[in-house]
């Protein structure tokens, strides 16, 4: 039996009809996230920056990302 198919089948046995709008308030939210996302012109522009960047060789290991940040984080917080 699959996953979807238990569900079914558990939700069928419920009586409890604030129980079931609970469950049927959580499938109208998880159905509006199925939505496409259309990325904006900025958007676009960005990872088509990020690619070139990428292409180019302008990229930090994530080894190297996690150093820059975690220096950035005790600049920042060394004035506090």
């Amino acid at each position: 039996m699959t996953t979807k198919q238990e569900i079914i089948n558990k939700v069928n046995t419920i009586e409890n009809s604030a129980f079931l709008d609970e469950i049927l308030n959580l499938i109208r939210i998880e159905s509006e996230f199925e939505e496409i996302y259309a990325l904006t012109d900025e958007e676009k522009n960005a990872v088509n920056e990020g690619l070139k960047d990428l292409d180019e060789g302008r990229s930090y290991s994530n080894k190297d990302s996690k150093k820059m940040v975690s220096k950035w984080l005790k600049e920042q917080s060394s004035g506090l």
